[in-house]
Protein backbone atom coordinates (compact mmCIF):
# COMPACT_ATOMS: atom_id res chain seq x y z
CA UNK A 1 0.00 0.00 0.00
CA UNK A 2 0.95 3.62 -0.46
CA UNK A 3 1.93 5.76 2.52
CA UNK A 4 -1.10 7.69 3.72
CA UNK A 5 -1.30 11.02 5.48
CA UNK A 6 -3.78 13.51 6.85
CA UNK A 7 -3.15 17.17 6.15
CA UNK A 8 -4.67 19.80 8.42
CA UNK A 9 -4.95 23.43 7.35
CA UNK A 10 -7.13 26.47 8.02
CA UNK A 11 -8.70 29.31 6.08
CA UNK A 12 -10.10 32.65 7.17
CA UNK A 13 -13.55 32.17 5.63
CA UNK A 14 -16.09 29.48 4.92
CA UNK A 15 -16.07 30.37 1.22
CA UNK A 16 -12.28 29.98 1.04
CA UNK A 17 -12.50 26.62 2.82
CA UNK A 18 -15.09 25.23 0.41
CA UNK A 19 -13.24 26.55 -2.62
CA UNK A 20 -9.93 25.06 -1.45
CA UNK A 21 -11.59 21.73 -0.61
CA UNK A 22 -13.17 21.46 -4.06
CA UNK A 23 -9.89 22.40 -5.77
CA UNK A 24 -7.88 19.77 -3.88
CA UNK A 25 -10.39 16.98 -4.55
CA UNK A 26 -10.92 17.98 -8.20
CA UNK A 27 -7.16 17.98 -8.80
CA UNK A 28 -6.89 14.48 -7.31
CA UNK A 29 -4.60 15.71 -4.54
CA UNK A 30 -7.00 14.59 -1.80
CA UNK A 31 -9.48 11.73 -1.66
CA UNK A 32 -11.65 13.63 0.78
CA UNK A 33 -11.58 16.99 2.55
CA UNK A 34 -13.63 17.56 5.67
CA UNK A 35 -14.50 21.18 6.40
CA UNK A 36 -15.14 22.08 10.04
CA UNK A 37 -15.99 25.43 11.43
CA UNK A 38 -16.04 27.94 12.41
CA UNK A 39 -13.37 27.18 14.98
CA UNK A 40 -11.65 29.73 17.18
CA UNK A 41 -7.86 29.88 17.14
CA UNK A 42 -6.06 31.68 19.93
CA UNK A 43 -2.39 32.50 19.39
CA UNK A 44 0.27 35.20 19.61
CA UNK A 45 1.36 37.17 16.55
CA UNK A 46 4.11 39.79 16.77
CA UNK A 47 3.84 39.68 20.56
CA UNK A 48 0.09 40.37 20.58
CA UNK A 49 -2.63 37.94 21.57
CA UNK A 50 -4.99 37.10 18.71
CA UNK A 51 -8.37 35.39 18.70
CA UNK A 52 -9.46 34.48 15.17
CA UNK A 53 -12.40 32.67 13.63
CA UNK A 54 -11.19 30.11 11.09
CA UNK A 55 -12.35 27.10 9.12
CA UNK A 56 -10.40 23.88 9.46
CA UNK A 57 -9.80 21.46 6.59
CA UNK A 58 -8.72 17.86 7.13
CA UNK A 59 -7.53 16.05 3.99
CA UNK A 60 -6.76 12.37 3.48
CA UNK A 61 -4.28 11.54 0.76
CA UNK A 62 -1.12 9.70 -0.23
CA UNK A 63 2.24 11.03 0.90
CA UNK A 64 3.44 11.56 -2.68
CA UNK A 65 0.97 14.46 -3.00
CA UNK A 66 2.09 16.37 0.10
CA UNK A 67 4.44 18.83 -1.68
CA UNK A 68 1.84 19.68 -4.31
CA UNK A 69 -0.81 20.12 -1.62
CA UNK A 70 1.45 22.42 0.40
CA UNK A 71 2.20 24.52 -2.69
CA UNK A 72 -1.50 24.71 -3.59
CA UNK A 73 -2.50 25.73 -0.06
CA UNK A 74 0.18 28.44 0.08
CA UNK A 75 -0.86 29.81 -3.32
CA UNK A 76 -4.56 29.94 -2.39
CA UNK A 77 -4.42 31.04 1.25
CA UNK A 78 -4.94 34.60 2.47
CA UNK A 79 -3.02 34.04 5.71
CA UNK A 80 0.55 35.35 6.09
CA UNK A 81 1.71 31.93 7.21
CA UNK A 82 -0.38 29.00 6.03
CA UNK A 83 -1.02 26.50 8.80
CA UNK A 84 -0.13 23.13 7.30
CA UNK A 85 0.34 20.06 9.50
CA UNK A 86 0.96 16.61 7.98
CA UNK A 87 0.33 13.51 10.09
CA UNK A 88 1.04 9.93 8.97
CA UNK A 89 -1.84 7.50 8.96
CA UNK A 90 -0.40 4.38 10.56
CA UNK A 91 -3.40 2.13 9.97
CA UNK A 92 -6.91 1.99 8.69
CA UNK A 93 -9.51 -0.11 6.96
CA UNK A 94 -7.93 -1.75 3.90
CA UNK A 95 -10.94 -1.02 1.69
CA UNK A 96 -10.95 2.64 2.74
CA UNK A 97 -7.23 3.04 2.07
CA UNK A 98 -7.64 1.38 -1.34
CA UNK A 99 -10.38 3.92 -2.03
CA UNK A 100 -7.96 6.74 -1.07
CA UNK A 101 -5.47 5.20 -3.53
CA UNK A 102 -8.07 5.15 -6.27
CA UNK A 103 -9.16 8.73 -5.70
CA UNK A 104 -5.63 10.14 -5.60
CA UNK A 105 -3.82 7.96 -8.13
CA UNK A 106 -1.83 6.30 -5.34
CA UNK A 107 -0.28 2.94 -6.00
CA UNK A 108 -1.84 -0.03 -4.22
CA UNK A 109 0.74 -2.77 -3.66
Amino acid sequence: MADYVQVLTTTESCEDAYQLAHQLVSAGYAAVVQVNGPVVSIYRRDGVGVEAQQWQLLLRTVSTHVRAIEEHIRAHNAQDVAAIVVTPIVGGDDDYLKWVDGQTGGLTQ
